[in-house]
Parts: structure tokens; sequence; C-alpha cells
């Protein structure tokens, strides 16, 4: 057991880890800052430099908090705040509601791309932009719809990412009832100009089946309530818009108030004005139905593709904005790009978490308990914090400056949840842990508006306050009624308080906590790789920080009992050492909707469903979050048709022998321990009763053991557990498609071949490829017949020249790359040299290739073109570069 000093000695020294120190290195170290501990103490430099001297007591809160890794300030002010820079410290922005209009729609794509530059990720909603097939009257001619202008956008953000680091996170939302949403040709192929495959008519729905499609935007279709109880009725409905149809064939036309305004561009941008005159939000015009179908069919839909794509998301709409504090004054119609901030037009969020995975007192112990009065004390100093944040950002625009001074929107959160849970011996999705998730929430929500309302006594209440509008609000109901009063009679600072981000860079900043209210991800030995300043990449060991605690705290026990081995420790982990990838949909579930409760904006949580999951389980997990109050929902299955793989390989847990000694060594040390919980949490006696733990497993050094490793020696020699690699890009003309080819060798002969890139759709072929040549390569012998099979292969599609060398296929091109390696390690005694053909190496050298690799079918990362882009925590990232998008 732990006392109180070592607890923090230890929690300090997780800062020394590797990649904690990359990801310090790499994106918050400024200047000369020769400490984690500089940096931080910068940032509040920064934050509280606004502040009057008599407010000193509150720095020193805060810096204590922050130096602590208590309180964690999001990315982009850890990045940005106390440097002198001209950056926004915000995360969140959505853009202004974009008119209808060519010089509209320009006017948004602009706004964004000024937002991007600076670093923050953006929403737009496309509802107000008339659908595929309506009538322009001003040209005489057929809108294109809301797709291609969605195209326009990403190709600014790829613009943007190419000019330097920014990664270009958008997020495009579309109304369930917009004819673009769906039509019945939108999954028929075409050809273009080179003969690819292309859809004819994409919809909403169906334009990121195909690879390469809006890649810098994730995409989500605000669903209703009125949809969801046409669903559940098998009722029809309708897509339609306030623009009638060019071809006049609209299945009915009625009257339907506008849900937004519609007025005129600014005259500084001295072009012509939107299409016809302005209207005020509410004024009753024509609506035309463009098509009407099931609501089933519909939600079926939507549901198929996210089953095989992961992607629409689903935003719950009503409940958004309903449970919206700011309602009366704002209409909420898009989120930032991971979908946990709900944002009115223009509006941004700052964010910041409470890092709950350092607030466990006696951990794994039966005394386990949470510092309830630290977690106050961290909540009250995080809202002044993240209030003070407000006032010494840069915005990029002067409209978001002006929305944010009137609501000055906050979004303070929790991060490490997961691994808390694990300290305190409790189950991730157990019952126990949905009544403290619930109980930890509206914590969270009483001590924030508790803090807010003493803000507004100091500062005065947000601009845009309307005491009586506001006392209205569902999340100012389940507040105490003392300080519901106190709120009407005083005012509050701040018009919304509480999110719950993705938190994934900021969690591995403090010692690789579990992101947000996550469980944490895997408890096997894992790999991440992180991508260097000169474009190299380096392999970590990630270890999280329940797990590292626990090996110290055995390594203490082991020591004090004078055991003799101390291989000899336990076998399996305890049961509640449980990863994201073993729960279940309805666990994760229910951990979600509890914390949902009391949070004002939403929670960013993606529930990992297996590949073996049947349609219609997968369809009962929406069902389910809608039933538990979730304002969205995000699903990631692995569906290796579609290219998507699964998000981490799991290594099995290794099983150690055991023996009295140390079954005895780990016996609870307080069987009441759940009262002491119960009680800490105002929960009845007994409802936490945990019992005793398993006994523990030791962590074992052993490495992993290699695949295909046949030690018999009927099969290859045991590959080595590093090998030197090379990675070349080769762009195949036929199609303009990448391909990367990676060839391994021992320093004397080729090995393996790995293939990424390409076509989703060969990726059958291209595995089959790969593991066959590796299979041929691993043998000792001549191999010069491989690849002059390899580069006899012909192509139906036809040739082309590779560098100025021509090859009949694109197996005949991947043969020549192998070739080339095979004659430089002179493998071969006798070998064509290939004299034009000047493979250059893709945009990195890999000097390393460990045991480690990406799992087979992710999908391909546009930055180094492996297939290992995987969703993880509501975000996007590369498991071979670490390129990441969001979060």
């Amino acid at each position: 057991m732990m006392n109180e000093a070592e607890l923090l000695a230890f929690q300090k020294s997780v800062l020394d880890d590797p990649i904690t120190q990359d990801v310090w290195r790499s994106k918050y170290r400024f200047g000369d800052e020769t400490s984690i501990a500089e940096s931080r103490e910068r940032v509040v430099d920064g934050v509280y430099a606004n502040e009057g001297v008599g407010a000193l007591r509150f720095y020193d809160e805060a810096l204590e908090l922050v130096q602590r890794g208590i309180l964690i300030p999001a990315g982009r002010v850890n990045a940005g705040a106390g440097t002198g820079r001209r950056v926004t410290l915000m995360n969140c922005f959505v853009n202004e509601t974009v008119q209808d209009s060519m010089p509209g729609i320009a006017r948004a794509i602009s706004r964004a791309s000024l937002t991007l530059q600076q670093g923050g990720g953006i929403g737009t909603a496309w509802g107000t932009v008339r659908p595929a097939g309506a009538v322009v009257r001003r040209t005489s001619s057929v809108a294109s719809g809301t797709i291609p202008f969605m195209r326009w956008m990403n190709a600014m953000a790829a613009t943007a990412a190419s000019a330097g680091d920014r990664r270009g996170a958008m997020m495009g939302t579309l109304p369930i009832d917009h004819p673009d949403l769906w039509n019945p040709d939108q999954h028929v192929l075409g050809k273009d100009v080179r003969g690819a495959d292309i859809l004819t008519s994409p919809s909403f729905l169906s334009v990121k089946t195909r690879p390469g499609e809006l890649t810098f935007m994730n995409i989500s279709v605000l669903v209703t309530n009125a949809f969801m109880k046409a669903v559940e009725e098998g009722a029809d409905w309708d897509l339609g818009f306030h623009i009638p149809r060019a071809d006049g064939k609209h299945v009915a036309v009625y009257d339907k108030p506008l849900s937004y305004d519609v007025r005129e561009v600014d005259e500084d941008l001295q072009i012509q004005s939107a299409d016809g005159p302005s209207f005020e939000k509410g004024y009753v015009q024509p609506w035309y139905v463009y098509r009407r179908l099931p609501a089933r069919k519909l939600w079926d839909e939507i549901l198929r593709t996210t089953y095989k794509y992961a992607e629409p998301g689903v935003i719950f709409i009503d409940r958004v904005n309903s449970r919206n504090n700011l309602s009366y004054c704002e209409d909420i119609t898009a989120t930032n790009p991971c979908g946990e901030q709900p944002l009115g037009p223009d509006n941004v969020c700052c964010l910041g978490s409470v890092n709950l995975a350092f607030l466990v007192k006696d951990p794994f112990t039966g005394k386990a308990s949470w510092d309830i009065d630290l977690y106050r004390h961290a909540i009250r100093a995080g809202v002044r914090f993240l209030d003070n944040v407000l006032d010494v950002t840069n915005y990029p625009l002067t409209a978001q400056r002006e929305a944010s001074m009137a609501v000055r929107r906050i979004g303070l959160g929790i991060t490490g949840f997961g691994d808390a849970l694990v300290q305190m011996g409790i189950r991730y999705g157990s019952e126990e842990s949905v009544q403290i998730a619930r109980h930890l929430s509206h914590v969270l929500q009483i001590e924030s508006y508790q803090a807010s309302m003493e803000l507004a006594k100091e500062r005065g209440p947000f601009p845009a306050f309307d005491r009586k509008e506001f006392a209205k609000g569902y999340n100012v109901k389940l507040l105490p009624e003392k300080l519901q009063d106190e709120i009407y009679t005083h005012g509050i600072r701040n018009g919304v308080l509480n999110t719950i981000a993705p938190n994934g860079t900021i969690s591995l900043y403090v010692g690789n906590v579990s992101s947000g209210h996550e469980p944490v991800f895997s408890f096997a030995p894992t790999t991440r790789k992180v991508r260097q300043p000169d474009d190299t990449v380096k392999d970590y060991e990630v270890v999280p920080y329940s797990l590292r605690l626990w090996r110290e705290i055995q390594k203490e026990r082991y020591t004090a009992h004078g055991m003799s081995d101390p291989t000899r420790l336990a076998a399996p982990l305890p049961d509640y050492f449980i990863g994201a990838l073993d729960l279940t949909p309805e666990e994760h579930l229910l951990v979600h909707g509890a914390w949902q409760e009391h949070i004002d904006a939403a929670v960013s949580k993606t529930i990992n469903c297996p590949a073996s999951m049947s349609f219609e389980d997968f369809r009962d997990v929406y069902s389910r979050a809608y039933a538990l109050g979730a304002k969205g929902a995000t699903t990631y299955r692995p569906d290796p048709d579609s290219g998507r793989g699964s998000v981490l390989s799991e290594e099995s847990r290794p099983t150690i022998e055991t023996d009295e000694e140390t079954n005895a060594l780990y016996a609870p040390e307080d069987p009441k321990g759940g009262d002491v919980l119960a009680a800490q949490l105002g929960l009845p006696e007994g409802s936490l009763d945990l019992g005793a733990s398993p006994p523990p497993e030791a962590a074992s050094d052993a490495p992993i053991p290699p695949i295909n490793d046949d030690s018999d020696g009927s099969g290859p020699p045991p590959r080595p557990t590093v090998l030197d690699g090379k990675t070349y890009k080769l762009k195949w003309p036929v199609d303009g498609v990448n391909w990367y080819i990676t060839v391994t060798n021992d320093g004397s002969r080729v090995r393996e071949l790995f293939i990424a890139g390409g076509d989703p759709e060969a990726r059958e072929w291209v595995e089959a490829l790969a593991r066959t040549t590796t299979a041929v390569l691993r043998r000792d012998g001549d191999v010069r017949f491989l690849v002059d099979e390899l580069e006899r292969v012909t192509s139906a599609k036809g040739g082309a020249f590779v560098e100025k060398r021509f090859r009949p296929s694109i197996v005949a091109a991947i043969g020549g790359v192998l070739r080339e390696e095979i004659e430089r390690l002179g493998d071969t005694q006798k070998s064509r040299r290939i004299n034009d053909m000047k493979t250059r190496e893709c945009e990195r050298e890999m000097p390393k290739m460990t045991v480690f690799h990406p799992p087979a079918g992710g999908e391909v990362c546009r930055k180094c073109g492996s297939a290992s882009w995987v969703r993880e925590a509501g975000c996007q990232r590369c498991l071979s570069c670490g390129e990441e998008v969001c979060g």
C-alpha cells in the first residue's frame, strides 16, 4: 500500500515516460523550456495574466492543480497560453449559418479556412443549402446540391494541412429531412474520364463509402424526435426543401416555417445578394417534398452505412436543443469535429478536464476511495481557469469573439475515469461503475454551477443571461433549489459549463491515463508510433497509468513479504482490468448514459462493436443510446470488406505459475471497503459491496512471441525481433492511386513484403500476395522464380510506364520493387538489372521495423499511406506515423 507521499511521487515520475516526454517536446514545449513543470507554469501565468493582485490565491491554487496533473488544460491552451503568439486557445468552433447562394457558401468556406489556420476544428451545418435538382432561378439552371460544396471545403482543408502542421479537422451535418441525405441511385457506379469507378449520384449517406472522399471531414445526421417516432410507428418520411425541384415532380407541397434566417450576404464582399428576399426564422413558406419513403427504410440505410463504414454519426438534435441552457437565444445545428460540443452559429468552446485517475486514495486496496474534496476543489478552480481563457485567447474571427463573449461558454469535463475504476477494483460497465459515473457527473455539475455563480457575483453574468429563461433550462432544474435561487438572484458567469471531450493527447501528457470517460483501451502489450519533427517515427511502449501503478505496488508488496521469486506472483489479471474491446456495447452505453445525465453539452464516446455483431444487434445499440438519453452516438465496428480493420490488435495475457504464498499476499485489507466508498458517494450502505478481488498478475517482461515462429525446425527460421526495412511510394498511372510497398531484410536477404494503400476493393488479393510472397521469402533458397512470375502478370485494364519502364500490371510493378531490393542486397547470383526504374522512397525511410504491425485491413492514412487509420475515443489517428485528426 502506498502512502500519500509515495503516491504523489509516483504521479510525478510518470512524466518521465518517453512517450509523455515526446508529446511535451513535439506539442507543448515553448522556446527553451527545460521541463514539463516549466511549461505548465508558463500556461498558468498566461491564463491568469489579467487577474489582479488580490486574486493571487486563485493563481496559486490553479498552479498547484496544473502542476500535479489534476487540472488539465486542453491542448490548444497548453500549446499557446503565455507564448505571446497570436494563436487561438479554443479547440471547438462552429461555422456561421451558410446562406444558400454561391457568395454565401464561399464566405462560409473562407471563414472555415481562417479557423483551421489557427488550429481550431470547425463544424458546418449544410442543411440550409438547396439540394441537388433544385431550381436556380437567377441562372435558370439546376442546383448541384450540398456534396460538391462539401468537397470544395474538404479541398480547402487539404490545402491548409499541406501548408503546415494543421490537421484540418471538420464536421459536416445534414438534417434528417434534407433531400441530399438519400436518393434511390446513391450507390450507382459510373466511370470518370480515367475509367475509374465513381458514384454517379452520391448522397450524404453514400459519399464517404468511396475511398478518398471528404477525408478531412466527419459527417453526422441530425435526427429529430419526430423521425424516431415515425420509425417506431412505421410511418412514411418526407425529404424536402423550401425551393422547388427544377423538374416540378414534387411528391407533395405544404407550408412549413423556416428553421433559419435567410439573409443577404455582407456588402463588403461586393457581390450580389442571396437568391431572393430575406426572411426571418419562423416565416411560413411552401415546402416541396422531393422524396417520400418509409422512415424505417431511411433509418436502416443510415445505420447500414455506419455498420459498414463507421459514418455517418447520429446526433439527436431535438434533445441537444431542448437541453441547451441557451435555447432561448441560439439554435444548434452542428457540432465540433469530435461530436461532443454542440454549438450555435459562430460559437466556440474552451476545454479543460479534471484527472480522475489521480484522485483515488489507497489504490488497489479494500480501502480505495475517491478524494471527493479534492475533486470539488479542482472543479471550482477549473471554472475560473477556463473563464480566464476566454479573455486571453485570440479568436480567428471577430464574429467568434462576439458570440463567445455573449454567452461565455466553457467545457469543463473529466478524464482518466477508466484508470480510476481499475484502481478502485471496479469493472467498467458494472452497476457500481454506472452509479459512480452518475454521482461524479452530478458533483461536476453542481460544483461548476456554484463556482460560476460565485464568479457572476465578482465579474457579472454573461451578457445574454436572461434570469427567467435560464431558470427554465433542463440542466438548471437538476440543481439543488438553493443554488437555483442563487443563480436567479446573482446570475451565472458562463452559459454552458460542462462537456467531456476525447482528451487523447492531453491524457498522454499526464502519464497515459484513459481518455475522458472511456475505459482503458487495452492492458495488453502495445506499441505506439509517434511522428517526430524531422518526419521520422519512434516506437514507444504504451503502458496504462493504472497498470503501471499496479506493477509498482506489487513490487512493494513482494519486497515487504520477502518473496524469493518475483515472477511467481499470480495467474490472470483481475477481471476489473478490462479493455475497451472486451466490453459489450451495452456496458459502453450504460456508462455513457450515466455521465450524460448531468453534462450540459455532450460526451465524446466511441462504442466499440465486434466485427461479428449482426446488423440487428448493431441497430439496437442506437435504439438503446436514444432510450438512455444520449445526445448522439458514434460506433466503430471493424469491417474488412470496407477496408476498415480493428482499432488495435491485442496480445493474449500470459499465465504464470502461482502458489499459496502469493495468493495469500493479496487478500483485501478491508472487506467493507465498498461501504466506505458508498458513504463518500452518498449511496446506500452495501450498494457497492466490492467483495474480495482476484489475485493480481505479475507484469511479464518476456518479449511478444513472433508470428509464425516455427521452433520445431520444420518451418522457416524464427523471425528476428528487429528487421531493417524500406518503404517505396509507387503511383500507378492507370488510376492515379498510390501504393506503398515495404520490404524488410535481415542484412543479407529480403525477408518480408508488406503492401498498403491502393484500391480498398483489392484488399483480398493484396493481402494474399503479401502473405504468399512473405512465406516464400522467409525460407532459404533462390527466389528468382517468384520475382520473374510477378513481373509477367498482366492486367485487363492495361499496363503503364513507371519511371520510364513499362509494367503490364501493378503486380508486375510490385515485383520490380522487390527485385530492386533483392539485387541491392546481393541476394541473387543472377538478376536482371533494372537501370531505368529508380523508384524513389516514400516521404520517410523506416530504419527499424519492430515486430508490432498495424492491424491488417485498416483505413489508408492520408499522410503515410499505411493501412492503419483508425477511430478511437471520437478521434481518428494513424497507428503507423502518429497523424491525428481532432482530439
